[in-house]
């Protein structure tokens, strides 16, 4: 009986011994990986690469919101999405934005711009007011500026509506309609509920807290909110409206008219926004491409090759940056680990 048990704890032992075996060398594999990936990072060349680029049009692609500053990335986040190719919030930092397309009226390499819009969601009349600016700059040199989109929301029109020539699918729209305030209002739930607000207001225009009082917006927040989305809005009409060469009343018709003249266009919105003269030319991506070639130049394909943003943005800021090389990077990637987890620990 003793020999059985001696035999099935062998058994036991020697399974063990070999999970011990795989684990070990699974751990000295990857030690062993991450020592040479270490070797090569530190053998390179910390001279940096400069690849030449062609003559061509910068194309901004505002895919993304913009914003002010960019959100804050947890530096293992960052390192972990970089190790299993997993994307991060896609921004346009608006301040880029604006440093790209001036750097690019300087830069010779640069001989036109094209606003891809089609994926900038709505933004702020502020914001794009700066990005205009510098479109309006970038115009000032004499470089032309075009505009493609399949729609155009509110945001992305504005920002259109700066171009030379403005492309619009045909079977597109330009979707202008406007600025609005909304609110949601509680007191008939809060009622129901049974719950009781003590709320203490001082003045007139304290419409914070009228959710929990009403069950709709009171005439003093009307008037509020009218007066400075009308001003928003004129802003909007008057700026677009200057850049096109249309009259103000174009942006701002009537529910018959706007339906007239879309009954005697079929019903074809594309058509329409041409001939309110809010687009030059219905295209499709394709034809496009075709314009910007000629526009532009092709390589030896036969195609457009554009330069993108940080080709255009890098140059200039390794010029006011020390360049981080492979070895500084990688140090600096430990620091900001190291750092990371040392704020979670307190």
């Amino acid at each position: 009986m003793k020999k059985v048990f001696r035999f099935i704890g062998m058994i036991f032992k020697g399974i063990w011994t070999l999970i011990n075996f795989t684990r070990l060398a699974i751990v000295n594999l990857f030690f062993f990986a991450m020592i040479a990936v270490l070797y090569f990072a530190f053998t390179q060349s910390d001279a940096p690469q400069t690849v030449e680029t062609k003559a061509s049009a910068l194309v901004l692609n505002l895919s993304g919101p913009i914003v002010e500053q960019s959100t804050y990335v947890n530096p293992m986040d960052s390192f972990t999405g970089s190790l299993f190719g997993r994307d991060l919030p896609k921004e346009n930092v608006l301040f880029d934005v604006v440093d790209t397309i001036r750097h690019a009226s300087e830069d010779e390499k640069v001989t036109g711009l094209v606003l891809s819009l089609r994926d900038m969601p709505e933004t702020s009349l502020t914001k794009l007011r700066y990005i205009a600016k510098a479109i309006n700059e970038f115009k000032a040199t004499g470089k032309p500026v075009y505009a493609y989109g399949a729609f155009y929301n509110q945001s992305q029109y504005y920002l259109a509506s700066y171009a030379d020539k403005v492309y619009l699918a045909p079977d597109g729209a330009v979707l202008v309609k406007g600025y609005s305030a909304y609110s949601m209002y509680f007191k008939t739930l809060l009622d129901k509920l049974d719950v009781t607000t003590h709320v203490f207001r001082v003045g007139t225009y304290k419409s914070a807290v009228e959710p929990f009082l009403r069950d709709d917006m009171s005439e003093d927040a009307k008037a509020n909110a009218t007066r400075w989305i009308g001003q928003l809005w004129g802003a909007y009409v008057d700026d677009v409206s200057t850049n096109r060469e249309i009259a103000p009343s174009v942006l701002t018709p009537s529910m018959d008219d706007f339906l007239a003249s879309l009954k005697n266009v079929d019903g074809d919105l594309a058509a329409l926004s041409k001939e309110m003269g809010l687009v030059d030319e219905l295209a499709t991506k394709p034809q496009v491409n075709e314009a910007m070639i000629e526009a532009f130049g092709s390589d030896g394909d036969g195609a457009l090759t554009p330069l993108d943003t940080m080709s255009i943005l890098h140059p200039y800021r390794l010029t006011s940056q020390p360049l981080l090389t492979i070895k500084s990077r990688l140090w600096l990637r430990v620091v900001q680990l190291w750092m990371a987890n040392n704020h979670e620990a307190r």
